[in-house]
């Protein structure tokens, strides 16, 4: 599988910060009186810096990526495929990383009698980046079965039958009230 992370620097509440946070030392409090400073001639090393998310990261950092495939039979039961990330790159963004999928592994555990990964030719997984102090959102999407297609709705077919049944009604309706009028 291939993903790029689009990681944005947040606040304390977790609003995205469009200017990124201050260059410094320990986190940006509120109530501190003298903010912590680096020792005279040091200077932060980035690994890479995403100029458009306003993403810097240290040339040291590792992220863990994984996906995981959901169990439609138990939520909580889930196949997780994941990788260590240490290119700085990939990390902020700045180009695409890869990660190794066996879906054989999932459909061998859909073969269990409480299982259903796979639910009418999809299956569903939710992708994640964690490391130390990271927040992290996720995204998910279905994996479709080659060949697939959507079901499409009976809305059209419903709507014709509603119609049909009220023509009936009606007309029963009409003939009962014509009945006990000629009376």
């Amino acid at each position: 599988m291939k993903y790029l992370l689009n990681c944005r620097p947040v606040n304390n509440t977790g609003i995205v910060l469009t200017q990124g946070h201050k260059e410094g030392l320990g986190y940006e409090y509120v109530d501190m009186v003298d903010e912590p400073t680096l020792p005279q001639g040091a200077a932060f090393e980035y690994g890479a810096v995403n100029n458009v998310t306003n993403f810097y990261v240290d040339k040291n950092t590792n992220y863990t990526v994984a996906v995981d495939f959901r169990d439609f039979y138990y939520m909580t039961n889930f196949k997780r495929f994941s990788t260590l990330v240490k290119d700085p790159e990939i990390i902020a963004g700045l180009k695409e990383g890869t990660l190794d999928v066996n879906l054989a592994e999932v459909m061998e555990a859909d073969s269990g009698p409480n299982t259903k990964f796979e639910v009418a030719g999809r299956l569903f997984w939710e992708m994640h980046a964690f490391s130390q102090n990271l927040l992290t959102f996720s995204t998910n999407g279905f994996m479709d079965k080659e060949g697939y297609t959507e079901p499409l709705l009976d809305t059209e077919s419903n709507k014709l039958q509603h119609f049909a049944i009220l023509i009936v009604v009606l007309l029963i309706v009409s003939l009962v009230i014509y009945y006990f009028l000629q009376k």
